[in-house]
Parts: structure tokens; C-alpha cells; sequence
């Protein structure tokens, strides 16, 4: 499932649709982004977390270091003053009826406020702690030395997002299932299935989002992972990954109806994917190539994915 894109499609277009995902975070961001919400409460609500975050900066309680944290993570890549305005937001979640929002606010808020350079924002190494040369700007930038100001940009930006998102969502039930592919079991049978799988050993999706975990104490399952960045790329992590694939889709083609469609969108580019279909027990029906464009941080080239469509032998 990812962060719940493909289950925001499927709600506006009316269908109803369910999500499984290993990442704890994923499935909190899954979950705020596609539940029917109360627009005039959520609105009150983020209006008293900015006057009360304004309160918190402009008396300077950042200066009298009320919160601490034990996280190693937290200390190391965030500055005094940045810490204490997560760990306040953090600490007036509970007291609000759209925890989830909030929680994937703080998180946005988190990602912003960490001292990394600017162009690494997506992997970064180490922290700053001095002005340095920025070649995303291309001038001298400074450390992030707050989270204040990300923390109300980033209210007023998802007010607006989940009122738009409102307006076109449908009457559809979306369920969200924090779980194995390999192992779950679904209530009923589904028309197709969506998915764009991991890589293998190209991302590391639990450190990637380290931050959230950190914060909101979520379980950590990256032992789990399938094509986990820390199995690299070679052969074995090929073969590894096969069998977890082949567990995968032969577990949750099971939930197909007869002639349902499966869609996988992945980067084949050790053409390994038609021997999975062949031990899944499903026939690939046709291949599309899309292109992908990076725009964030250094990264730079496009390169092509493939769009597997798939069906049951």
C-alpha cells in the first residue's frame, strides 16, 4: 500500500478498497489520508494547535526544556529549540479528536526540521551543525535550528488538502491492514489488485522514515522487509527476493475474483518478474513502460518502470 495513494484514487472514484502494509507509519499516514473527516472540527482544531504552538514559541517555553527524549535519533539530528517543539506538539496530540492528522503533521514537521542539508533530505548522512555550501540552492545555507514554522505550514497545507479531498471522496469503505502480504488473510474477495512492490536492496523504508518512528514509538519491522537495503543487491538478495514475492502474490492472489486484473508497477531490471508470475500461478497479460522523473534533492536522470498486468492461470 505504500502512503495510501492508490487508496485515495480508488475513493474518489468510487470504489471501495482495502490497503496492506508492513510499515506502522504507512498505514497512519494510509489512515489520515483517506478517512472521512470532520471539516469544520479538523479546521477548530489545527486553529488551536497553531495559536497554541505560537504561545509555546513566542513565551520562549522552547528555552526551559520541559520535554526530553531517550531517542538517540531525535538528539543527534534535531536542535535543542527544533526538539522541544515536536516533543510539545506531540505532548497536546492526545487532546484532540483527529490524532491521525496531527500525528502525519508532526512527521512532515520532523522530516523539515531535521539538520541535514538541504539535498539530502531524502537520505541523509550526517547532521549539520554549521553554515555550509548548499548545492541544491547553490549559496551558503544555515543548519535548521526550528520546527515552529513547519509545524503551522504544514497545518494550514493539510487543512486545505483534506478539504479538497473531502469534496471528492466518495461514500466507499476503506480498509487499512498493518501486515505481512506474505501471510495476511482478507474478509472476502477483491476485483484486482494495485501494487508497486519494493526493489531489491535499494531502499531502506523503515530508516527512510526513522523520524516518525522515533517520535510515536512505532513498532520497527525492517527485519521484514522485502528487498530490504541492507540485503544489498546481489545474487542471493536476488533469489531472496523472488521467494518473497512469489509469497507474496500467491498469497494475496488468493482474495482475486476469476478474471480479476493484477497490477504491479515496478523498475524489472533484473528480469526476474516472469519467472515470479510463473511460480505465483499468474499469467502475464500485457507490459507498459512509464517514464520516471526524480525532482527532489540530487538525484538526477529519468529512468523507465515497468506496469505488469497480470492474471490468474
Amino acid at each position: 500500500m505504500g502512503s495510501g495513494t492508490t487508496l485515495v484514487e480508488a475513493s474518489v472514484l468510487g470504489m471501495n478498497s482495502v490497503g496492506i502494509d508492513l510499515s506502522e507509519f504507512n498505514c497512519t499516514i494510509s489512515r489520515a489520508k483517506t478517512s472521512i473527516a470532520n471539516v469544520p472540527s479538523l479546521e477548530k482544531e489545527i486553529k488551536d494547535v497553531i495559536t497554541k504552538i505560537d504561545q509555546f514559541v513566542s513565551s520562549n517555553s522552547y528555552k526551559l526544556n520541559r520535554f526530553s527524549s531517550r531517542s538517540e535519533y531525535l538528539n543527534k539530528w534535531y536542535s535543542e529549540r527544533a526538539l522541544q517543539e515536536l516533543l510539545y506538539f506531540r505532548s497536546i496530540i492526545p487532546n484532540y479528536e483527529n490524532q491521525d492528522i496531527l500525528r502525519v503533521i508532526l512527521s512532515r514537521a520532523a522530516r523539515s526540521a531535521r539538520q541535514t542539508p538541504h539535498y539530502e533530505l531524502d537520505h541523509p548522512k550526517t547532521p549539520v551543525k554549521a553554515p555550509y555550501y548548499c548545492f541544491k540552492h547553490r549559496r551558503m545555507c544555515q543548519p535548521v535550528d526550528e520546527a515552529a514554522k513547519f509545524i503551522i505550514r504544514y497545518c494550514y497545507d493539510a487543512l486545505v488538502r483534506v478539504r479538497e479531498y473531502q469534496s471528492q471522496r466518495k461514500d466507499v469503505n476503506v480498509q487499512i491492514i498493518h501486515g505481512d502480504t506474505r501471510e495476511v488473510n482478507l474478509d472476502g474477495r477483491v476485483d484486482g489488485i494495485f501494487t508497486s512492490p519494493p526493489y531489491v536492496g535499494l531502499i531502506d523504508y523503515h530508516e527512510q522514515h526513522r523520524y516518525a518512528f522515533e517520535l510515536f514509538g512505532l513498532s520497527d519491522l525492517s527485519e521484514k522487509e522485502i528487498g530490504a537495503l541492507s540485503k544489498r543487491n546481489n545474487g542471493k538478495s536476488v533469489e531472496e527476493y523472488k521467494l518473497d514475492m512469489i509469497r507474496a502474490l500467491s498469497n494475496v492472489s488468493r482474495f482475486v475474483k476469476p478474471n480479476g486484473l493484477i497490477f504491479i508497477v515496478v523498475n524489472d531490471k533484473n528480469n526476474i518478474y516472469p519467472e515470479i508470475a510463473a511460480k505465483s500461478g499468474l499469467v502475464i497479460d500485457n507490459v507498459f513502460k512509464r517514464k520516471v522523473i526524480r525532482r527532489t534533492g540530487l538525484r538526477s536522470g529519468e529512468f523507465s518502470e515497468n506496469v505488469f498486468v497480470m492474471k490468474k492461470c
